[in-house]
């Protein structure tokens, strides 16, 4: 899709707002309050602390949480662990995103709902000119997957590195958690309604929202590692699945129905998420939303 086609689609958005048109609150989200829930750490303490070197406490800490689950393999959330990054104080606020990118930085978009849609198209496009989408958006969110435009998995801008902390176990062997062994850092940025569809990542995932709200369903790997009842190949790729969990459909996919129902993780504002290697997981953003992936070994 060309970046005329963009341009096309954010008028759409501008006369919906001219109009007052409203959305459907079926399409934010499914139901998800009966499924398990994963394990939960609060560091609100931690910002109680006199005497203490905060940011290396913070290190030490989270490595110290994190390490356990680490060597089981099973996700745990961190919550308000991110609350001393200038990202947590600033990232809701798209002019100043905008202004620490740069209006002129080329950033990838995926146009249409979900990667795995046949209707999706990809395109280039000015980071000014995706703010200002995403401005539209704010109040009048999308009514239809079609008109969503979601700046996903885009290595982090080099501006941002500034606003927050990697880890420093994904660096540091000495922490043991895992090889310290840094890998790709990724940038997510979108309105309500963006999707991750149903995928597992081949590293270790340091999910951090530092804007808005994310729901992610979680399943565990199954027991032989075999991957047949999540039916791998969506978009060709062997590491998602051609199941549309929100609305799957059993007739084409049956054995999926004999998966254990998923685990629910709804992260907020300042909150981290471990996600293992091999886990299949979907996320669907419940509010605009920033986040920050770090991958490592």
């Amino acid at each position: 899709m060309t970046f005329q086609n963009t341009e096309i689609l954010s008028r759409r958005w501008m006369n919906r707002v001219a109009s007052c048109q409203t959305f459907s609150s079926s399409f934010l989200r499914n139901d998800n309050s009966s499924n398990p829930k994963i394990s939960e750490i609060n560091f609100l303490d931690v910002y109680n602390r006199n005497g203490v070197d905060e940011k290396e406490y913070l290190q030490e800490k989270l490595a110290s949480e994190i390490r356990p689950y680490f060597l089981v393999k099973e996700p745990v959330a961190i919550r308000s662990c991110n609350r001393h990054t200038v990202a947590y104080e600033k990232w809701h606020d798209i002019n100043y995103l905008r202004n620490k990118v740069g209006e002129d930085t080329m950033c990838e978009v995926e146009i249409g709902g979900a990667y795995t849609s046949s209707e999706v198209q990809k395109s280039t496009v000015e980071f000014g000119y995706y703010c200002d989408y995403v401005h539209l958006t704010k109040d009048n969110a999308p009514t239809h997957s079609n008109e969503i435009v979601y700046l996903a998995q885009n290595q982090v801008f080099e501006p941002l590195y500034d606003d927050f902390t990697i880890p420093q176990f994904c660096e540091d062997s000495s922490m043991n958690v895992g090889e310290g062994s840094l890998d790709l850092q990724m940038f997510w940025f979108g309105p309500t309604g963006c999707i991750s569809p149903l995928h597992f990542d081949p590293l270790d995932n340091i999910f951090m929202q530092f804007h808005g709200t994310k729901e992610i369903l979680l399943y565990k790997p199954v027991m032989d590692n075999s991957n047949a009842d999540f039916y791998p190949g969506g978009a060709g790729q062997y590491n998602t699945s051609k199941v549309d969990v929100e609305n799957p459909d059993l007739l084409s996919y049956p054995n999926f129905s004999r998966l254990p129902k998923p685990f629910s993780c709804r992260l907020e504002k300042g909150d981290l998420l471990y996600i293992p290697k091999g886990w299949w997981h979907h996320v669907r953003t419940l509010e605009q939303s920033v986040s920050i992936s770090i991958f490592w070994r």
